[in-house]
């Protein structure tokens, strides 16, 4: 297989696919070292990708889905963004309130990458 990008599999028919980069896993891992929630927050919010690798979702889903606190939350998105897994961050002032990003489409995409067979 010659494609930059796998696709996940055993989706339930109403779900999006997923298409990650092959680099991913490797990509995150570097992060573990500063941050080691970083992995399971990214992880949850590739599996919330909708179009155009855009993220709708709340810090206190996040905090239940990773079993971490909202302040845990907070500082793996400070870290995602400054690494530049994601990008166009919102994040609501209000604590555990609404948080949406994109997450970066060479990583983890719910469109089939160019040239993907």
């Amino acid at each position: 297989m010659t494609q930059d990008h796998v696709s996940t599999i055993s989706t339930p028919v109403d779900e999006p696919m997923l298409y990650l980069d092959r680099n991913f896993i490797g990509a995150l891992g570097d992060s573990i070292q500063d941050n080691p929630k970083v992995v399971s927050v990214m992880l949850n919010l590739v599996a919330s990708i909708a179009g155009k690798g855009a993220v709708q979702t709340t810090q206190t889903m996040i905090a239940q889905e990773c079993k971490i606190t909202l302040k845990e939350v907070v500082e793996a998105i400070a870290h995602l963004s400054s690494a530049g897994f994601i990008s166009s961050v919102m994040l609501s002032l209000e604590s555990g309130g609404p948080l949406s990003c994109v997450v970066r489409p060479d990583l983890a995409t719910a469109e089939k990458p160019e040239g993907y067979d």
